[in-house]
């Protein structure tokens, strides 16, 4: 009964740490400061759902690098998302959905491609639809 008890205990332990965020290990900007927003509450209380990842190295008035990420909450009735850069600095709230720049108060053309954004987190407490 004890190696029954030791066992459950040993795949419970396993699977509840094999559960925690799933970060990308090789991701060179991803910061401390933006899994630490990721797994906090948003402002409004909210809990955040996904992040997403953009990545512009060059194009038309790119002169460095440009990371940027996505913060979609599990509040489905918000209009917008957060977008934030390396620092945890807010830079804008585009329009919820729309993956293309000149929306919600993003004031300029900040990303065109919706092929070009990255889901990198999935917050594994909330319940997959």
């Amino acid at each position: 009964m004890k190696v029954f008890a030791a066992l459950f205990i040993g795949f419970s332990f396993l699977f509840l740490t094999s559960c925690e965020s799933a970060w990308p290990k090789d991701d060179l900007d991803l910061t401390e400061c933006i899994q630490a927003k990721a797994e906090s509450p948003a402002d409004n209380g909210d809990t955040y759902k996904y992040v997403y990842k953009y990545v512009k190295k060059d194009g038309q008035g790119v002169t460095q690098k440009l990371v940027y990420f996505r913060f979609v909450t599990s509040n489905e009735a918000t209009d917008y998302d957060e977008l934030y850069d390396k620092a945890c600095n807010l830079v804008c709230e585009p329009q919820r959905g729309v993956y293309s720049g000149l929306t919600g108060d993003c004031a300029y053309p900040m990303f065109n491609d919706p092929q070009e954004w990255t889901l990198i987190w999935t917050n594994p407490k909330l319940k997959k639809n």
